[in-house]
């Protein structure tokens, strides 16, 4: 791939940061400062009553009864879901159509899940009558997808899965790592799903959760201690050490995200607008239609124009958008996502970079 002696990056550091990431996001002030906290012992009633005001938090948002929060990043949470699948010890089905469906088999593959899968090309949407077909086979246990696969953008039809997996008497169960705070959530169903702090609730990374009905155990198969479900649920939430500091910085988003009525419009507005420039400008997305995010946008660029070397010039001048990982330098897409908010004006100029990029391409 080649790239104009114009777009070179420059060495010096851009004055401002949109940060465009789907994690880390942009952190409020006021997290900020609860973040920066003396920390106090996991112990402390201070600590329990702040964990179960985030419980409590998570119980209005979701309409699940029962979550418990660990240290970790969302694979963690993926962990403790396999962990629980182990101990069910029956066979199941995990659907792939991305990156972190791919993370969800071999999380399975890790567990020595007894599964099935299906896969679909990236972006592409489910053959809903082929998993309809697996789970009335009557071999199907359980099933495992991502709700909203961050690497391409895409929301995986969550309503018509529950539906087939409470049909058919199937545990459902789902990653919302990346919907969580995103798109609105009903999850008083799923069995178990799992999330985290770093992503659109805009708190740090390092906490995790899961959301169950009923948490497993059995005498026969077992699960380390730090996967084990219900070692968080005798011990009301707190077998091991915790981050206060984490945890007061995850209380305080969630308090600011309940408070903005108007969250998931302004996610949605801001990422309508962002595709609607870059169409204006004709450069391509990955996915559209109805299962297009609305929070995460992959855009897929021309083999003359690399995607890493416009993610590091628009780095340069403080538009932060995600091009890093692997899976998008293969393709040579980058993604925009509206997990922070700005103002159109912030947001225009780096629409006009890219197209000067893609035109002296052509």
């Amino acid at each position: 791939m080649v790239y104009s002696k114009a777009y070179k990056i420059k060495k010096k550091s851009a004055r401002f940061k949109i940060n465009l990431l789907p994690g880390p996001v942009h952190i409020q002030d006021k997290v900020k400062k609860h973040f920066g906290r003396v920390p106090i012992s996991h112990r402390a009633d201070n600590f329990i009553n702040e964990l179960n005001h985030v419980k409590d938090m998570f119980r209005h948002i979701t309409l699940c009864k029962n979550v418990e929060i660990g240290l970790g990043s969302g694979t963690f949470a993926n962990d403790l879901v396999a962990g629980q699948l182990s101990i069910i010890n029956k066979p199941g089905l995990i659907l792939s159509n991305g990156e972190f469906g791919t993370r969800l088999i071999d999380h399975a593959k890790r567990f020595n899940l007894t599964f099935e899968s299906v896969k679909s090309s990236w972006g592409k949407e489910f053959n809903y009558k082929k998993i309809e077909q697996k789970i009335l086979s009557g071999r199907i246990h359980w099933i495992w997808f991502v709700h909203h696969e961050t690497s391409t953008g895409m929301i995986n039809d969550f309503s018509l899965l529950q539906k087939l997996a409470k049909k058919n008497n199937v545990l459902f169960c789902v990653d919302c790592i990346s919907s969580i705070c995103a798109v609105p959530l009903d999850l008083s169903k799923a069995d178990f799903a799992s999330g985290t702090s770093g992503k659109a609730i805009g708190s740090y990374p390092g906490l995790s959760f899961i959301f169950y009905r009923k948490a497993y155990t059995s005498k026969k198969i077992s699960v380390p201690r730090y996967l084990d479900l219900n070692i968080y649920r005798k011990n009301n939430g707190i077998p091991f050490t915790s981050s206060s500091n984490l945890l007061s910085a995850l209380s305080n988003a969630l308090k600011y995200f309940i408070d903005d009525s108007n969250r998931f419009k302004k996610i949605s507005m801001q990422t309508k607008w962002m595709v609607d420039q870059l169409n204006d400008i004709d450069i391509p997305v990955l996915v559209t239609g109805k299962y297009a995010s609305p929070i995460i946008t992959t855009v897929i660029l021309t083999k003359k124009v690399s995607s890493k070397l416009i993610g590091e010039h628009l780095k340069s001048l403080g538009y932060h958008v995600h091009y890093k990982s692997s899976y998008l330098q293969e393709n040579n897409w980058i993604q925009i996502s509206s997990m922070s908010v700005y103002s159109k004006k912030h947001l225009k100029p780096m629409f006009d970079i890219l197209k000067k990029a893609v035109k002296r391409k052509k």
